[in-house]
């Protein structure tokens, strides 16, 4: 399974800084899951030939989701699993 975005692309096009090169592609791949799960699975690997108009679009979610789970895992190693609110 292919992400929907690369760390070339998330630093170079969505201007991603939050994302550590080692921990991208753990991340771009949850995001990925997570589109796919909320897209009904309308939204998959062949989204370039599927929905050409919409390419750009889904890479910038997929980074933009990527960054919320790896901030969200952050969080929940610095505080040994717990949810802290």
């Amino acid at each position: 399974m292919a992400e929907f975005a690369d760390y070339n692309f998330y630093t170079q096009f969505f201007y991603g800084d939050v994302i550590p090169k080692g921990d991208f592609k753990g991340a771009a791949t949850k995001a990925g899951w997570y589109i796919r799960q909320i897209t009904f699975g309308r939204v998959s690997d062949d989204f370039e030939m599927a929905y050409p108009e919409y390419a750009e679009h889904i890479r910038m979610a997929a980074c933009a989701v990527a960054e919320v789970f790896y901030q969200e895992g952050q969080r929940t190693k610095r505080h040994d699993g717990r949810e802290i609110s």
